[in-house]
């Protein structure tokens, strides 16, 4: 049975990046303009603005089939890893479990307010899969969907290949997200989000690495 879920896994994943960097390396990005929002072949994933005070910021967006994500990628904040709840706080074992497991090793944590449960983001692929059922450059996943995996599944995600992230926003759809004003749209590879995990990408970084698209 491992064998069997292991070979399912390694070749969705596979057949999945492969679709994507066909799509990335085919298509033209921007598709049309409509009157109110942006539709793309392959939707931007990351989105850099200018704040009222000069300062820029980027966002990681992650597109879910219900919303769309965006982790403020920069600037960061790091700091310890405050979960603000308590392993004993919780009635379900599992939650308790995962809270224990962020807490026991040094992951990295990023996010000046706190907006509810932090958002583990994270390139675990083995981890991604078995929640998302597809595969992508970067995972975003609260501590409650964490919960439904394995104790062995869990204990694979590790300060390596994860960090906690307490400031992020959420739209209904990625129509509410294009109409955002005063962003520009770009189009990153993996290797831009494994920096962004590092903590190692500037705003200059992030620009020269990624491909604007609108």
């Amino acid at each position: 049975m491992t064998t069997i879920i292991g070979r399912a896994w390694a070749s969705q994943t596979f057949n999945n990046f492969t679709h994507l960097s066909r799509a990335s390396s085919h298509a033209r990005p921007l598709v049309s303009e409509g009157r109110h929002s942006k539709q793309f072949i392959v939707p931007p994933n990351l989105l850099i603005s200018k704040s009222s005070n000069g300062m820029p910021s980027a966002l990681w967006l992650l597109h879910r089939p219900d919303s769309v994500l965006g982790i403020v990628v920069r600037p960061q904040s790091d700091g310890p890893c405050y979960l603000y709840c308590d392993a004993a706080g919780h009635t379900d074992y599992r939650m308790r479990r995962v809270v224990r497991h962020l807490g026991s090793l040094p992951f990295r944590t990023t996010g000046t307010v706190p907006v509810g449960m932090p958002m583990v983001v994270h390139k675990n692929h083995l981890v991604g899969w078995c929640i998302d059922g597809a595969a992508a450059a970067l995972y975003a996943h609260t501590l409650s969907r964490l919960a439904r995996l394995r104790s062995k599944r869990l204990k694979t995600l590790l300060p390596s290949n994860a960090i906690i992230f307490r400031t992020y926003y959420e739209w209904d759809s990625w129509r509410e997200a294009s109409m955002e004003p005063g962003w520009s749209w770009y189009q990153a590879a993996e290797e831009v989000a494994n920096g962004i995990l590092d903590g190692r990408m500037t705003f200059d970084d992030l620009r020269s690495s990624a491909t604007e698209v609108a």
